[in-house]
């Protein structure tokens, strides 16, 4: 099958989709207690429970793809001061998934990156935000979120991404060892043909003893 920037990008998202809905029905039954210079009388539990269902209907908004009036539900809470930071990290990255959709790609990286601000281990929220850089021409910028990605998790994908920017910014060396990286990882791959790609290595190095002595520094995705 073949993989695009679109197929990566939702098959990671699926993953972080259903962590965070996971997370949001447990703080919905269960709320956090209020950290320790926080006085239990200054918290409003109505407040905090309201957020949390307006939460729940942006996505509910998202998941039936209404993405203008779901990111308008998100402006509306990422203004207030009532979401906790997982949930501005969550929030941040659904209005980028509807702005993405939308092709809004600046947009959607300035909301990504936002998301990072909140958790900056998010492997997926970098590599969304190299995904939008890169449609929206921002090459240096998807250069960064990728590496980042990579660094954080080295899968499949990510390499993936990671050698279209290379290739896009015409580092054709550099682009290869990304695609060796998604060969070697082949027993691993769901959404890349290795074949394809190491045909792709090929035509970006032709030369077979080049190909073989940069194969050897290459990491091994996941």
């Amino acid at each position: 099958m073949k993989l695009t920037f679109e197929r990566a990008v939702i098959f990671t998202l699926v993953l972080i989709l259903a962590i965070s809905t996971a997370n949001i029905y447990s703080q919905y039954f269960k709320l956090r207690r209020p950290q320790n210079d926080m006085d239990i009388s200054d918290v409003n539990p109505w407040e905090v429970s309201h957020s949390i269902i307006a939460l729940l209907n942006a996505d509910k908004l998202y998941n039936e793809k209404k993405y203008e009036e779901a990111i308008d539900e998100y402006n509306i809470l990422l203004a207030t001061d009532l979401l906790e930071q997982d949930k501005k990290a969550y929030a941040y990255f659904m209005r980028g998934m509807c702005q993405y959709i939308l092709k809004e790609y600046d947009m959607a990286k300035d909301s990504f990156s936002s998301s990072i601000m909140y958790d900056s281990a998010n492997a997926i929220a970098y590599n969304n935000a190299a995904v939008s850089a890169f449609y929206a021409k921002d090459f240096k910028g998807a250069l960064e979120y990728a590496r980042k990605a990579v660094e954080l998790l080295p899968a499949v994908e990510y390499f993936y991404n990671l050698g279209r920017v290379y290739e896009s910014l015409k580092e054709f060396d550099l682009a290869a060892k990304s695609f060796l990286s998604v060969v070697k990882g082949g027993e691993n791959v769901t959404l890349v043909d290795p074949v394809r790609i190491y045909n792709k290595v090929i035509n970006l190095v032709p030369d077979v003893k080049k190909r073989e002595e940069m194969s050897k520094g290459v990491i091994v995705s996941l």
